[in-house]
């Protein structure tokens, strides 16, 4: 009923019966948009954008002050229009804070072989004496 109350406000459904505009409604309820993706794309977007408008604060600088989380290299799959090209860029803009950590990824080796299972503690029968 939302979506019709804001199609009826709209001066091309004016014409429109309340059963088109239901209908109309049910189209816009079941199109093939995804808004959660749509709106973390623009989230991602604001986030990594290398600007004018992003400034300094654009230009890298995710993991600077303490090194990357795990290892996770976060502008490696950036898709190239984030960068607008608007603005000049130095290598000072990367400079670590005093408290960066490089940590390398550590490669853990997992064993595949089967643990062994403990055994079962016998239990001691005790024998009463008869007397």
């Amino acid at each position: 009923m939302y979506i019709t109350t804001i199609l009826k406000a709209d001066p091309e459904n004016e014409k429109l019966t309340d059963a088109e505009l239901l209908q109309r409604a049910w189209k816009v309820q079941f199109s093939n948009v995804d808004v959660d993706k749509d709106c973390l794309a623009l989230l991602e977007e604001e986030m990594f954008e290398r600007s004018a408008r992003a400034g300094v604060a654009g230009h890298c600088q995710w993991g600077l002050d303490i090194g990357d989380h795990d290892g996770w290299d976060l502008y490696r799959d950036v898709p190239g229009y984030f960068n607008h090209g608007d603005r000049a860029e130095s290598e000072s803009e990367l400079q670590t804070g005093p408290h960066y950590k490089s940590v390398p990824v550590k490669v853990t080796q997992i064993d595949l072989r089967p643990q062994p299972k403990p055994r079962p503690i016998a239990k001691k029968v005790v024998k009463q004496k008869k007397m």
